[in-house]
């Protein structure tokens, strides 16, 4: 009896599947399955390909609580009229730009402790005095009140003083704007889509701006009020930004793009009556 029991388990032994090592299971399980691969910082390939946000920066606090701590003067806009007071350790940790300024005493902002950005204006460096001490530019009361035109004007700032954290938070706030705008055009809107569009492209740089605006103008072209007096003012390089733009990526544009119906009397050449004399 014994013996059969044994004969009986080993033939089932033999007709049980052979388990794979857990490692091997692993890679059997993945096989005919799509792997997410990272997203990576949307480039021209990826225009209309939705971008895996990166994960928040941690804040940095600075210690404004030691004794005795030094301020500098900052005077922005051509008027120079209005000044901020901003913590010496807070703009310099930030800004690469703002450090060698301030520090190197070569400089005269050095010595006086004192700027004018007069290309900076006093709404858009306010904003930077908020985001030095809490690093968020998203949330704040003043950013409310901001448009296109001011906020990529801070985009650009932070571009030249080397603040990338306050960049990419000028872009998340402009494509919530952007797409705000698109869901209610009007007038008024398109002169402020249209003084972005101009502000984005008054540089040679390729830059991230450019990209934001590119795909935004194609996202807003079927929407636009005054599209004929908009071409009018386009640049050269926005132009073949946009058709490259639109050739490279037709497949993914949105629903509202719709190829016009082709009437092939429409492509004819008029031609006379011929009479026979």
């Amino acid at each position: 009896m014994s013996s059969i029991k044994g004969s009986r388990h080993q033939e089932q032994k033999k007709l049980a599947p052979k388990r794979l090592p857990q490692s091997n299971v692993r890679n059997v399980r993945l096989q005919g399955t799509a792997t997410r691969a990272p997203l990576e910082e949307s480039n021209a390939d990826t225009l209309f390909v939705p971008v895996r946000k990166p994960p928040p920066p941690k804040k940095i606090r600075v210690d404004l609580g030691k004794p005795n701590p030094e301020f500098v003067t900052i005077f922005p806009g051509p008027s120079a009229t209005q000044t901020f007071k901003v913590h010496l350790d807070a703009i310099i940790t930030f800004s690469p730009y703002f450090k060698t300024a301030f520090t190197n005493y070569d400089y005269e902002e050095a010595r006086t402790k004192t700027m004018k950005l007069r290309d900076v204006d006093e709404k858009v460096f306010r904003i930077f005095n908020n985001w030095l001490y809490n690093q968020d530019c998203l949330r704040t009361e003043d950013a409310i009140d901001l448009d296109l035109l001011e906020v990529a004007k801070l985009w650009t700032a932070g571009g030249k003083w080397k603040i990338p954290a306050l960049q990419n938070q000028c872009i998340i706030l402009l494509n919530r704007m952007l797409i705000r705008d698109l869901k209610t055009p009007t007038q008024d809107k398109d002169v402020a889509l249209h003084q972005f569009l101009a502000h984005a492209y008054s540089t040679k740089e390729e830059t991230q701006l450019k990209k934001l605006a590119v795909q935004k103008m194609i996202l807003v072209l079927p929407t636009v009020v005054s599209l004929k007096e908009w071409a009018a003012d386009f640049t050269d390089s926005l132009m073949v930004d946009i058709s490259e733009a639109l050739m490279k990526h037709h497949q993914s544009l949105p629903a509202n793009y719709k190829t016009p119906k082709f009437t092939i009397k429409n492509h004819l050449v008029p031609e006379p009556e011929y009479r026979l004399n």
